[in-house]
């Protein structure tokens, strides 16, 4: 409110000195003039307050945020690990073809080739098999550090910890699928 105005009706009050009613009225005015600056006043000094609620605010966004992000990125696993399970079926499939096929071929050219190729696919198969038990052990290790760790930074930091699990999510299923193509 203008302080010209106030000024105007303070005027106009003191001519009117002798009604009653009117001095009232101005009391009345006053106070509710008053009261609005007050409560103004109070509004702009309580930071603290305000910053609180801000803070809630964010929080509550932030964690919802978290959860959608979590139910996206396991959506998006399940997609991915059912379609990987599909592809290494078919790749498998194809592979035990080939390999019958080139089985009945060399029975067929000769015995001594059936022998070696046997020989030969059987040391290649427990190379690939032990080579897969080391790295299964391996990852078996890095999974079970990998997880301690995480309960750990869960406890300190679960919003931090959400982000971090949805970007290593994407980044693991992006090389599972870039090795699927290249297999192919």
């Amino acid at each position: 409110m203008s302080s010209h105005s106030a000024v105007a009706r303070a005027g106009a009050a003191a001519r009117d000195e002798t009604d009653p009613a009117a001095l009232r009225l101005t009391v009345e005015r006053t106070r509710a003039e008053l009261a609005e600056t007050v409560e103004g006043l109070f509004y702009a000094l309580d930071v603290p307050a305000r910053a609180k609620d801000k803070v809630e605010d964010t929080k509550t966004r932030l964690r919802t945020r978290a959860g959608e992000l979590v139910v996206q990125v396991r959506t998006q696993a399940q997609e991915l690990t059912g379609r990987a399970t599909t592809q290494s079926r078919d790749v498998a499939a194809k592979a035990t073809a080939q390999a019958r096929d080139l089985t009945a071929k060399a029975t067929t050219q000769a015995r001594d080739l059936t022998a070696k190729a046997t020989a030969q696919g059987r040391d290649a198969a427990a190379k690939a098999t032990a080579q897969g038990q080391d790295l299964t052990g391996k990852a078996t290790a890095q999974a079970g550090q990998l997880r301690g760790r995480t309960a750990q930074a869960w406890q300190e930091r679960p919003v931090a910890v959400a982000g971090a699990a949805a970007l290593a999510t994407g980044v693991v299923l992006s090389i599972v699928v870039a090795s699927l193509r290249d297999d192919q």
